[in-house]
């Protein structure tokens, strides 16, 4: 576990770097700058020959003790080596980090490449003469992915001796080995480290393996091992003692997130043990001074010192959290029993500040709700113990509000009436003197507990939570720290980017003035262009609130005419930006960018011409396709591939929908383009798609800019009996009717519906059905009448007539039985007088085109039915007229019965050229 070997000389690693020989110029230029920062870089160019593949399986594969990181050279020249995608392949197989660096502009990887690039971080290469930042910018993601080096016994005597000593302990037979020598050594090199190494930088991760070290020879059971925690254990609580004590004092981890991450990681797993978990079930262990409560002490204080930082905030770095769910389920089971009966210790604040540093980051949310923390922590509000005491009382606060980042810690913490409870302990908040930010922390936690339908903009309590977040905004903006109490200035943008999917909080957050401060989009926009220019996430959350605000379109020109935030946005499209994990509601920051970009007309968009939405069905075209562009949220993604799915197996329809594109490149001109083209679009309208400024943005482009509403080319659809629309989504909506499928557990979680649900399936259909007949629902629930118009323009009411059809054999129809029979149908009378048949063969040429042709045959009826009568063909009458054809097919299949045979005018679609006439 500790053994010294050549993996961990960081001397002896180096960066293999891959590059196209067409490249080679920018390229060399770029290496040289990174060597200038003591980067050891070997070059490789790559040809469009299989013969890279040797010299890539040689570099990475074969050496890889020796790579420390590959970085990759992304161009079009690249992209077309047979070779390029095996670098990405060989890198994961041999657990090598991957860099990829964007040098072509405009360059964007697709297909394979493109999915695998997005699989790593990447950075887009700057064209600007100052390419002083981009340098730094490959710098700082290089030594993020370098391995940090691990102290080990070479580096340091104590280490040697400790491992000495679990060599002694591993043997069979140790008994004549001398226990006293061996720990006047160890306290002699003990001290002397103490002594010697005074930068805490240094001595922290010496003390990390002497603690991992001491951690394991307690758990032996030996004889001599009484003996030896007696003589080493003060000597090694005081090394820690002060290694810890200067950390705590001088941050030693700094800038180095993958040291800090893998300290955490170490220490966290090495507590995952059953000799150390197991006495997390006495309440009063640690009162008792024994080891183990010593080695508890010391894991805990590394343990926090480690996660004062958000290490695991990024996706990639969310998945690398030890999965050991056990030690925070016993830390909690003790946190809780122990305060519950007032026995405090010294391990209990430790532990609450590490839930509390953890639950920070955003991606270990749903690892804390799977842990049952929510229930937990929401009790203790309820606990006049934690209620009474300033400090405690502000602990499940914070932790409830870092959940709330979370959908999954919303959904939750909404499930115990979280809102409710906290609305009770208000006055506790308001009044606590610990914290003046208490009452702002209640007031943020509310706004990110909220569900989009329920940001009412005349709620009295969202007025005060306006009130509030504006007011201290501001004062926070005018501090030299940016700062609140505790609360840095992101932390209110995180709160107005969720009361901002409400449009008309926007237009009446825009028009307050706030302590003599008027209020409008330059408020934002000053916040932005001004300061934050390193906090990435503070950046992101503010463009998510411009990415709003310009998307109501009263404020659009206000935010054109400042041309310093304009420009900034432009040159933000090509900064690289490292992949945070991000807040609910929140798009990454180059998607919100592009999207006020769009917003505001100052983005090239889709040259597909609008007028595609103008289609005239051509009677001489059997492969005609409608098309259906499909808007959707992506937490409702399995939903949208089973709908797509079934729809699908109709092939009159031609169905998109984002998760269709190939690559990770911008998304909006594909989703523009297939809008612009669509006849029919589908919105899935759920909580999710709500809260989303871009499935929002191609609500309002759907509506707005193509009239889809007024060419009965919409189709909302809900999901769940319960779910309402809020009003700033259900008014601009009205007009078409929503379809409405059942709810099933996992629809908000990308889980498809089951195969077997009949509801779904037939749902399915009655939107097929709307897609290629263009009527509402409420159709079905109008009067059984037709409105018609007679030639002096008075309006009358055609009444269906009833008529039983012949009963003999339909090869023996003469032309008065063929018009008994459409009589029969129970349609108005006036449908099946636009049709004549001479003869049974014409008769049941028409039927068969139904059957092929029925979207041609329906656009060619209703066009005849609204030229002649003057209203709306009804959907129920066309498909009651159209099922009256294909029963006659069913019941005459016969070739006896019909003994005709199928014209080959069939096949040729021309509706116009039969003898059935329209009239």
């Amino acid at each position: 576990m500790f053994e010294d070997t050549d993996d961990n000389d960081s001397s002896k690693q180096s960066i293999q770097a891959f590059y196209s020989h067409l490249d080679s110029t920018t390229c060399e230029q770029i290496v040289g700058k990174l060597r200038a920062k003591n980067f050891t870089i070997s070059t490789h160019e790559l040809h469009k020959e299989n013969e890279d593949r040797e010299i890539i399986f040689d570099n990475i594969y074969e050496n890889s003790r020796k790579v420390s990181v590959v970085l990759v050279f992304l161009s079009t020249s690249f992209s077309q080596s047979k070779s390029s995608n095996t670098i990405f392949y060989l890198s994961s197989s041999s657990g090598i980090p991957l860099l990829s660096l964007i040098i072509e502009k405009d360059f964007e990887p697709v297909e394979e490449l493109g999915v695998l690039v997005a699989r790593y971080g990447y950075v887009r290469w700057s064209d600007d003469p100052e390419v002083a930042s981009s340098i730094d910018d490959v710098e700082k993601q290089i030594r993020e992915l370098i391995p940090p080096h691990i102290p080990t016994k070479s580096d340091c005597d104590v280490l040697a001796t400790l491992d000495s000593i679990l060599d002694i302990l591993n043997e069979e037979d140790n008994s004549k080995v001398d226990i006293d020598e061996i720990c006047q050594s160890l306290c002699v090199t003990l001290k002397s480290t103490k002594e010697n190494i005074e930068d805490p930088k240094q001595l922290l991760p010496i003390a990390v393996e002497v603690f991992l070290r001491y951690n394991l020879i307690i758990g032996k059971n030996d004889d001599h091992f009484i003996k030896l925690s007696k003589d080493i254990g003060s000597e090694i609580d005081s090394f820690l003692q002060k290694s810890l004590l200067d950390a705590e004092k001088h941050d030693p981890f700094g800038e180095d997130h993958k040291r800090a991450q893998m300290t955490f990681s170490r220490v966290f797993n090495s507590l995952a043990t059953f000799p150390t978990t197991i006495y997390f079930l006495d309440k009063g262990f640690m009162l008792k001074n024994s080891n183990h409560a010593r080695i508890l002490f010391w894991a805990a204080r590394i343990l926090l010192i480690a996660s004062c930082r958000r290490l695991f905030n990024t996706e990639q770095d969310a998945v690398k959290f030890p999965q050991q769910q056990i030690v925070l389920q016993m830390w909690l089971k003790y946190v809780d029993e122990n305060t519950q009966s007032f026995n405090y210790t010294n391990l209990i604040p430790m532990l609450l500040a590490i839930f509390q540093n953890l639950s920070a980051n955003v991606g270990l949310v749903p690892l804390f709700v799977d842990a049952c923390f929510p229930s937990t922590v929401v009790s203790w509000l309820s606990s006049i113990t934690w209620m009474l005491n300033d400090k405690l009382q502000l602990i499940p606060l914070t932790i409830i509000y870092n959940f709330a980042r979370h959908k999954s810690g919303v959904d939750a913490l909404n499930q115990l009436g979280t809102i409710e409870i906290l609305q009770i302990r208000q006055p506790f908040f308001k009044s606590n003197t610990a914290r003046p930010d208490a009452n702002t922390l209640y007031h943020i936690t509310l706004a990110l507990l909220y569900k989009p339908e329920n940001i009412n903009h005349e709620s009295v309590e969202i007025e005060a939570i306006l009130k509030e977040l504006l007011s201290k905004t501001l004062f926070t903006f005018q501090d030299p720290k940016l700062t609140y109490g505790i609360l840095p200035l992101r932390e209110f943008f995180l709160a107005f980017n969720i009361l901002f999917i409400n449009e008309e909080l926007i237009t009446k957050t825009l028009e307050q003035t706030v302590d003599g401060k008027s209020i409008d989009a330059n408020f934002f926009m000053d916040m932005f262009t001004n300061t934050l220019k390193e906090d990435i996430l503070a950046q992101t959350l503010l463009l998510n609130i411009m990415y709003r605000i310009t998307s109501t379109k009263s404020f659009r020109h206000q935010v054109k005419e400042n041309h310093v935030f304009v420009n900034t946005l432009k040159k933000l499209k090509s900064k690289s930006m490292k992949n945070i994990y991000l807040p609910r509601y929140t798009v990454d920051l180059l998607t919100a960018v592009n999207g006020i970009l769009r917003n505001l007309n100052m983005k090239e968009q889709s040259s597909t011409d609008k007028s595609v939405k103008m289609k005239v069905f051509s009677n001489q075209s059997n492969s005609i396709k409608k098309k259906v562009m499909i808007s959707y949220s992506h937490q409702n993604k399995g939903f949208c591939k089973a709908l797509s799915s079934k729809l699908e197996e109709d092939s009159q329809l031609s169905i998109w929908a984002d998760w269709k594109r190939s690559g990770h490149n911008y998304a909006w001109k594909d989703i523009g383009t297939n809008m612009d083209k669509a006849d029919v679009i589908i919105c899935i309208v759920t909580q999710d798609y709500v809260g989303s400024q871009n499935c929002m943005c191609e609500f309002r482009y759907a509506i707005e800019d193509l009239d889809m509403k007024s060419k009965n080319g919409l189709i909302p659809i809900l999901i769940g009996r319960d779910y309402k629309l809020p009003g700033h989504v259900a008014i601009p909506m009205k007009g078409p009717d929503y379809i409405r499928f059942n709810a099933y557990k996992g629809f908000d979680m990308e889980v498809a519906p089951s195969t077997q649900d009949e509801s779904f399936t037939s749902k399915c259909q009655a939107v097929r059905d709307r897609i290629l007949y263009g009527s509402n629902e409420q159709d079905i629930e109008k009067d059984k009448t037709v409105v018609s118009k007679t030639d002096d323009n008075k309006t009358n009411t055609i009444e269906p007539k009833i008529v039983t059809a012949p009963t003999k054999p339909v090869h023996e129809w003469t032309e008065q039985d063929i018009a008994q029979w459409l009589a029969s149908i129970p349609v108005p009378h006036e449908l099946t007088a636009l049709c004549k048949f001479q003869s049974v063969e014409e008769l049941l040429d028409y039927a068969h085109d139904f059957k092929v042709n029925e979207t041609i045959i329906y656009v060619a009826l209703k066009d005849e039915f609204k030229d002649k009568y003057g209203s709306t063909l009804q959907r129920k009458h066309y498909l009651s007229l159209k099922n009256a054809f294909e029963q006659l097919l069913v019941d005459n299949q016969s070739k006896d019965e019909l003994n005709v045979q199928k014209s080959s005018q069939t096949q040729t679609n021309t509706i116009t050229s039969r003898s059935c006439m329209l009239m």
